[in-house]
């Protein structure tokens, strides 16, 4: 859904999901991430946009279990992932940045999900300010997206369900260009907050967090 501007110039050729880490690119772990978290899933999508021909030769190479598909051209983060709602056979779907890792035990998460029935989020509580946006928490435990440094930001992953998104795209479809999922779905929706103290929360989006990532991902899966 993205060009990947912030690691552009350290990674000109390469897309995000494919960032290496040490000898090993970050899609590697990331799946393994999703074992370590518990995730039960029937199927898991992976939409591309820019560079997208290099993770499907990736998958494809490594007979990976996922299924790629591949935006034209990209058009925001919501436009990529509505390209998958049609290809999925569940009404619940998982949906994840795919450039965070962070403790969590998604069947919770799940089950928080269908209690609430509602659009479920997971964030942190920060003390570094230093992010472009985040978001607020009213009484109701409800997320606000905010554009401005704020107390919370999204961990990269929430539950919702695909009726959900296309009522989404219903309301939006005449103009669905740029549309994005903090800013615009996410902002929408205000979904319950799923509040977490992760032990870890690791980044790779910026230059800064891709190189503290080197160290900090194979320590993770070596100390398991």
């Amino acid at each position: 859904g993205g060009y990947g501007t912030r690691l552009k110039n350290r990674l000109p050729l390469v897309p995000k999901v494919l960032a290496p880490i040490k000898n090993k690119p970050f899609i590697y772990y990331l799946i393994s991430w999703l074992k370590l978290a518990n995730a039960l899933f029937d199927e898991v999508l992976l939409a591309t946009g820019h560079l997208g021909e290099l993770i499907e030769e990736y998958v494809c190479n490594n007979a990976l279990n996922l299924t790629v598909v591949k935006e034209d051209r990209p058009e925001g983060t919501f436009s990529a992932l509505l390209k998958l709602i049609h290809r999925v056979n569940n009404n619940h779907v998982l949906v994840i940045n795919g450039d965070t890792l962070f403790q969590v035990n998604f069947p919770d998460m799940f089950d928080s999900y269908i209690k609430h029935d509602s659009t479920l989020l997971s964030l942190v509580k920060v003390d570094n300010r230093g992010h472009s946006f985040g978001y607020s928490v009213n009484s109701n435990a409800r997320a606000q997206f905010v554009e401005r440094p704020s107390k919370y930001v999204s961990l990269g992953a929430f539950f919702t369900s695909i009726q959900t998104l296309k009522n989404y795209y219903n309301r939006h479809s005449n103009d669905l260009s740029g549309l994005m999922l903090d800013k615009d779905f996410l902002a929408y929706e205000s979904p319950i907050a799923y509040l977490l103290e992760p032990k870890y929360f690791i980044d790779i989006g910026t230059p800064d967090t891709y190189d503290q990532a080197q160290s900090l991902i194979p320590k993770l899966f070596h100390s398991l």
